[in-house]
Order: structure tokens, then C-alpha cells, then sequence
């Protein structure tokens, strides 16, 4: 299986079906998924959301272990606003130690278990955000799933989507309009052979 997985393809192709089932299967194989839907949001903001998920029930154990990386993200994550005080800071603005400070976490919660992280819909995420998350991917070991569009709405994300396919740890997968069992056969392709129950791929 690759660290980093894409699907993309047309307004309803069944990206989002496919998503589920690779969700599915990474969580068959033990990895804990966590999934957000992008939005028409700045870079700073999707950070806080990948970040707040990934730390959510971990939160003062992180804080206790990695006290500064916590006061970085007291902008991002609303578990350690306590910690911004007057400090001033642009909202939509990522500073380096932030994207440092969100790494260790992501690994910080990968060592506590395996963990995905979906992010569906990019077609909604702007230069920045895209920009943000492919620094977020290359520089950690997470799992990562990633559902683009094509044709005018996914015109921004061409700089990002040819890094992946050239990246060694990511798969694209350009979907056309495809059967139940066709699904299955992708997703084998792609992550190996999961024993998913039937209504994963009925839904």
C-alpha cells in the first residue's frame, strides 16, 4: 500500500465511494482514519482541523511532552488557545514553526497508533492550503488520502497533483465510471486485497 493515495476524476464518478472503501480498508488494516472534507478555507485553518483531529483525546499528553510545539499551535488548535495570550498572529498565515510544531504532531499520534488522514474535496482548497499540505505530506510518515476533481473546478491543483505522481510513496488513481465490482478491482490494485463487508461497496 502507498503512504499517500490520490483519486481523482469528474463531478459524480464515485470518489467518494472509492474514499469509503479505501478508508475501510485502511482501517481493516488497523490504522485509525480520520476524515475531514476540505473547504473554502485559508491554509491555516485546514492545518488546525488536520492537527486537532489527529491530537483529539491526546491533547494534554502532547502538551505535557512537547510543551512548545503545543504553545506554536495555540492559534490552530483549540485545546491550547490558553497559550496564545496577546501574542498576535495573521489568522490565515502558516509561520514555519507552525507547520514544525504540526508534524510532530501528526507524529506524535502516529506513534500512539497508525493513523490516515483523508481529505476529501480538494477542489475547494486554494494555493496556500494545497501548498501546506504538500509540505505536511512530504515531510510525514502519515497515511495520507486525498480526493481531487478534474476539468475547470480542479485547475489548481495541477501543481500538486504532478509532484504526486512522481513522488515514490504516492499512488493517483484517475477514475472513470466504474461498476461495483470494478471498485473492488482498483482498490486491490491499489491497496491489496481487504475482505470488506458487501455493504461497503453497496452504500
Amino acid at each position: 500500500m502507498e503512504r499517500i493515495a490520490v483519486i481523482q476524476g469528474e463531478e459524480g464518478i464515485g470518489k467518494s465511494q472509492m474514499a469509503a472503501l479505501a478508508i475501510a480498508a485502511a482501517e481493516a488494516d488497523g490504522l485509525w482514519a480520520h476524515r475531514l472534507e476540505a473547504q473554502a478555507e485559508g491554509a491555516a485553518s485546514l492545518l488546525g482541523r488536520i492537527v486537532a483531529s489527529s491530537l483529539l483525546g491526546l491533547e494534554a499528553e502532547f502538551y505535557a511532552q512537547h510543551p512548545g510545539a503545543a504553545k506554536s499551535l495555540c492559534r490552530r488548535v483549540p485545546a491550547y488557545a490558553f497559550m496564545a495570550g496577546g501574542r498576535g498572529r495573521a489568522e490565515d498565515t502558516i509561520e514555519p514553526d507552525e507547520i514544525s510544531a504540526a508534524l510532530e504532531a501528526l507524529e506524535f499520534a502516529s506513534s500512539i497508533h497508525p493513523r490516515l488522514i483523508a481529505v476529501l474535496g480538494l477542489d475547494a482548497a486554494d494555493a496556500d492550503t494545497l501548498a501546506a499540505l504538500r509540505e505536511l505530506m512530504d515531510r510525514s510518515s502519515t497515511a495520507w488520502l486525498l480526493t481531487a476533481g478534474t476539468g475547470a473546478r480542479g485547475m489548481g491543483l495541477r501543481p500538486l497533483l504532478a509532484h504526486l505522481k512522481s513522488h515514490p510513496s504516492a499512488s493517483v488513481v484517475n477514475l472513470s465510471r466504474l461498476e461495483d465490482e470494478d471498485l473492488r478491482g482498483v482498490m486491490e490494485d491499489m491497496l491489496g486485497a481487504h475482505h470488506l463487508p458487501p455493504a461497503t461497496v453497496s452504500e
